[in-house]
């Protein structure tokens, strides 16, 4: 594992077949401290409720707390619109596990189809966050131990999702169909 010019290991792992988030640690069988919440996420979650109610002045002196653990100099942020708020949410808790979530939560749709990008080819697609590709299953076990639930209740198995490429500008709708 690499180290910064600071001393500090790096949050990824690179190796020519994949790339790992470590960003909270790195053991050889990939076992580490698992954060549910952290100091971070809650200067985010005020900065976008006070950007979603109008009020962007404290938005801004939310997202300037949070900053100036990131940076050297002061970031002072006199205000923040709630889209400014969710590029700093993107950059802060990548690789957590919030960005399905903050989608759904937002009713926004998945782009990772676009000239440049780098995810891998088979989830390379843009598609409406209300297709049932995002809709998870209930886990078999509930259903076997649950009396309240039955098989028949259980979310459909979500579709594969058509990917997007440079000569294919393809985008899944909510319905499942595919549009250009």
């Amino acid at each position: 594992m690499g180290k910064t010019a600071d001393g500090k290991r790096d949050s990824i792992v690179a190796n020519p077949d994949s790339l790992f988030n470590t960003k909270f640690g790195y053991y050889d069988n990939f076992e580490g401290d698992i954060l549910y919440m952290r100091a971070a996420e809650m200067y985010l979650i005020q900065a976008e409720a006070y950007a979603e109610q109008g009020n962007e002045a404290m938005a801004g002196q939310m997202l300037s707390e949070l900053l100036k653990n990131r940076y050297s100099e002061d970031p002072s942020i006199s205000s923040a619109t709630a889209d400014e708020v969710r590029i700093q949410r993107r950059i802060e808790l990548w690789g957590e596990g919030f960005g399905l979530f903050d989608c759904k939560r937002t009713n926004r749709p998945i782009k990772r189809g676009y000239v440049g990008t780098n995810f891998q080819a088979a989830y390379r697609f843009n598609a409406d966050i209300q297709n049932q590709a995002f809709v998870l299953q209930i886990p078999l076990p509930e259903i076997n131990e649950n009396n309240m639930i039955s098989a028949s209740e259980q979310n459909p198995y979500p579709p594969i999702l058509k990917p997007w490429s440079i000569d294919n500008d393809y985008y899944n709708n909510a319905d499942g169909s595919v549009s250009q």
